[in-house]
């Protein structure tokens, strides 16, 4: 019994693909092989595979459509012959060695179907899904290809080996004890075994000299419908190649066929004659003494057939010796088979080995790439961070020194006034130093923040519109500020500033003559159509009636006009309960 598999950590394809083949070697049976293949099914499952049924035809040698059919569906494992025809997809797969997908229908469901090829068929995979199995699915299936064909034809060589073994058995318990020429196969003293089929042909023929007694014999395989020399004897009894030696299993004549060919069709026990030359007549001569041929048998198949002869010593051939070239025959099969088993085996693995080091060094150089692509973007990353700490330092120094600036004329323009007396000039002069004033703060806002980009123009209002009061110390004035969140770009920050320091001193200059009392609202909000609205209102004596605000010769309002057409908004004036200016227009924040 295969012992339990212990889970693995890692879930890609590679691990998956060596746990596969590890998994295949160390079957040292066919039996558990049902849990064992449900088993690789649901760690197919776990790699991102989510199947409900797995197949795998296995095309028998020399075939196109006999196959070994081995499947997976709904937590069930079997496997059986099968047979692929030409409306299959399997069929159409292993013939052009190009995978195939496709959708169907079960019970109602939408399934997803896709083939792929293998080195000795096809495998399907099924999944309930509405959408075509993805590239990067088909991948991985390919990729895991290798190693599934490897488990399914270890079971296969495993259970033909079982099949091999009991008839050796079976067989054994028959003739073994009656025969002391078999007693070397049976003791181990003489063993067959060999890591070539080449060597073990050659040790059966040795068996057959050295302890059955025969002056030579021949070993004959069997390639589709001919019987082809493998190894013989030549006429002094040394062991030679003999290829050219061909039976036709199914001559055009039937005069030409032979009781060697025969016993190959499965149509003749044995073949036993004590003078070959005559019975066959002229057609050999006359002494080539007696000469026995019998089949060589793996479970209910025919590989070949096992002949010897007396040639040289013109010698009988006994009954015993028939039975123990039987035996000789059956065994020498099935260590045939097992070492061109094994040697299949070991070319899928050295040929899975080879695809999995191509796979891992593809990785390797692809993670290479993908480290140095990360290096690269990190450095670049760094001297874009540098460059952009540069920039800020820059901003922040331009906008300091703009804003010092900006202050040292405020300065001279406050110096100024000590030298006036008349009264139009020094307002002149504190109008100016106010907007200089104003500009002032949106740069000081500026080198203190972060984002160059936009300002956070509902908090800069708050300070601005505060500090407007104080310079007035109109005490007995109401303020009320009421903003939501409001982002502008610099340019619109400067200008809406401008404007606010233009409307509010016009409010707080003539809204309240000789001191008295009021309220000055000042609101910024968005709109849901995306527009911004600006309000500065107050409840004093109202704006002139019949003066257009638009023609009037005050500078401050002829700024606010300008200012409100660089915003690209509009201004509109209502005189209810006092003024309310209110302007429109669109926020630009990058």
């Amino acid at each position: 019994m295969n012992q339990a598999i212990s889970p693995i950590e890692e879930k890609d394809e590679v691990d998956l693909t060596r746990w596969i083949q590890t998994t295949a070697l160390r079957m040292e049976s066919d039996a558990g092989f049902s849990e064992l293949f449900l088993q690789v099914v649901d760690r197919i499952k776990a790699a991102g595979l989510q199947i409900y049924a797995l197949s795998i035809y296995l095309l028998m040698a020399e075939s196109k459509s006999d196959a070994l059919h081995y499947t997976a569906f709904h937590g069930e494992a079997s496997w059986f012959q099968d047979q692929l025809h030409e409306g299959m997809a399997e069929f159409q797969v292993q013939v052009t060695k190009e995978a195939q997908s496709w959708l169907g229908a079960q019970s109602g469901t939408v399934v997803a179907y896709l083939c792929v090829p293998t080195s000795t068929g096809a495998m399907t995979i099924a999944a309930e899904r509405a959408e075509p199995f993805s590239d990067e699915q088909q991948a991985l299936l390919q990729t895991l290809v290798p190693a599934l064909e490897m488990l399914v034809v270890r079971h296969r060589d495993l259970a033909a080996y079982a099949v091999i073994n009991e008839a050796y058995l079976q067989t054994s318990s028959r003739l073994i004890n009656s025969n002391p020429d078999l007693m070397a196969l049976q003791d181990g003293s003489f063993d067959l075994s060999a890591e070539s089929v080449d060597e073990v042909a050659q040790n059966i023929l040795e068996f057959i000299s050295q302890r059955l007694g025969l002056d030579r014999g021949g070993i004959f395989l069997r390639h589709g419908d001919i019987l082809r020399g493998f190894w013989g004897m030549d006429d002094e009894g040394a062991i030679i190649a003999i290829p050219n030696t061909i039976f036709q299993l199914y001559p055009t004549n039937n005069k030409e066929l032979t009781h060697t060919a025969l016993i190959a069709r499965g149509e003749k026990q044995y073949y036993l004659t004590q003078n070959l030359g005559a019975e066959v007549g002229g057609a050999i001569a006359d002494d080539y003494g007696a000469n026995i041929a019998v089949p060589m048998r793996v479970g209910e198949r025919i590989i070949g057939v096992l002949a010897g002869d007396n040639f040289i010593s013109k010698q009988p051939i006994s009954y015993d010796q028939v039975q123990a070239l039987m035996v000789l025959a059956n065994q020498g099969a099935a260590m045939i088979e097992m070492v061109k088993l094994y040697q299949d085996l070991q070319k899928v693995s050295d040929e899975l080995e080879r695809r999995v080091s191509e796979r891992t060094a593809f990785l390797a150089q692809t993670n290479d790439q993908l480290q140095e692509e990360i290096a690269e973007r990190r450095r670049a990353e760094q001297a874009l961070q540098v460059s952009l700490d540069e920039k800020n330092m820059l901003f922040r120094e331009v906008h300091h020194r703009v804003k010092n600036n900006l202050q040292t004329i405020s300065s001279l323009l406050s110096l100024q006034t000590d030298l006036l007396e008349d009264p139009q000039a020094l307002s002149a002069l504190e109008s100016s130093r106010s907007r200089v004033e104003a500009m002032g703060r949106i740069h000081q806002q500026l080198y203190q923040t972060q984002d160059w980009a936009k300002v956070e123009f509902d908090v800069f209002l708050r300070v601005l519109v505060e500090d407007l009061l104080d310079t007035y110390r109109l005490g007995t004035v109401e303020l009320i500020i009421d903003t939501e969140s409001v982002y502008f770009d610099v340019d619109q920050s400067i200008h809406c500033c401008l404007l606010i320091n233009e409307l509010v001193t016009n409010a707080l200059k003539h809204a309240f003559p000789d001191g008295g009392a009021g309220t000055l609202r000042v609101g910024l909000r968005p709109r849901a159509d995306g527009l911004v609205v600006l309000e500065i209102a107050d409840d004093g004596v109202g704006f002139p009636a019949g003066l257009n605000f638009r023609e009037t010769e005050s500078m401050g309002l002829q700024i606010a006009i300008s200012l409100v057409k660089n915003l690209q908004g509009q201004i509109e004036l209502h005189r209810e309960n006092g003024t309310l200016f209110q302007i429109v227009f669109s926020p630009q924040s990058s």
